[in-house]
């Protein structure tokens, strides 16, 4: 198995470095692509999976099936895990979440995420709340990120009650 690690943010010689420490240089190819213009043939990929970045790129209508699907094998699979929101908030920021919010924040919950992926030509197979959730934030909070650094308030002030990480997968139809 082959995978392409494609990222915007993270240059393919830094990925690369990791993938050798990792013994895994020889299975995973860094690359620097840009989610709307991703190099690769259609109907290449048996799986295209997406860790912390789907929701900053893929939270509007039309992008999965003008940007992905056109990728994936038929019966192909789509995974993604993205920070999100335990139930919907209904587009009314809490009081208390309003000093942290940035517009790019883009968290939504898991029927959000299902309603949304769900209008593409997909079966969606499952949508949940990772149990590794409180883990991974905790881990996102321990390092050392400014972004993560500015976090650690907004969970203190309740985000632990908020916040979870949505598991969805779906398969192409």
């Amino acid at each position: 198995m082959t995978v392409y690690a494609a990222d915007l943010w993270i240059h393919p010689t830094e990925n690369f470095g990791r993938f050798k420490k990792l013994k895994l240089e020889d299975k995973i190819i860094p690359i620097l692509a840009e989610a709307h213009a991703l190099p690769f043939a259609h109907e290449y990929f048996d799986a295209v999976i997406s860790v912390d970045s789907y929701h900053y790129f893929g939270n509007k209508e039309g992008y999965l099936d003008k940007h992905v699907l056109p990728l994936i094998n038929k019966n192909g699979i789509l995974a993604l895990a993205v920070p999100g929101f335990k139930k919907d908030i209904g587009g009314i920021i809490p009081e208390w979440l309003k000093p942290f919010w940035v517009d790019n924040m883009n968290f939504y919950s898991c029927k959000w995420w299902e309603n949304l992926i769900g209008k593409s030509d997909v079966k969606i197979s499952s949508c949940w709340e990772l149990k590794s959730f409180e883990q991974a934030w905790k881990e996102w909070l321990e390092c050392d990120e400014i972004h993560a650094k500015g976090d650690i308030s907004m969970m203190d002030a309740g985000g632990w009650e908020y916040f979870n990480i949505v598991g969805l997968t779906a398969e192409k139809k």
